[in-house]
Order: structure tokens, then sequence, then C-alpha cells
């Protein structure tokens, strides 16, 4: 799994960084950080849950 942010969309509102914390964060400008691109499979369902709640669509993920 690797998870991509498009920056152009990304409002920064921070949602997806609740939802899945050990992989999403805002810095302290308030801009999201992918904390792993490839984060663990225990983590896997937390980020398809950020990606489906981001207002904009700005998260990805591909699958290996």
């Amino acid at each position: 799994m690797k998870l991509r942010v498009d920056r152009t969309l990304c409002l920064n509102s921070g949602l997806c960084a609740g939802l899945a914390p050990d992989v999403l964060d805002l810095d302290e400008q308030g801009a999201l950080i992918v904390l792993d691109e490839n984060p663990p499979s225990h983590l896997h369902e937390d980020v398809r849950q950020a990606i489906s709640y981001c207002p904009v669509h700005a998260l990805s993920l591909t699958e290996d």
C-alpha cells in the first residue's frame, strides 16, 4: 500500500490526520504531512477510512 496526497486539492482540514494519526499529521503551518507513505498492515483500515472521509478526495491509495 502506498499513500499519496494531491496537494492541489488538499484543504489541510486535518480530518484525515484525526482518523489516521500514525500515518498523517499537520505541521506547524497546518499543512498535511504524510508520516508514512507505506503504512504497516495494522494501519490500513485507518488509512482507508481517512481516504473515504476526505472532503475533496485529495488522498489516494495504490495497493501492492
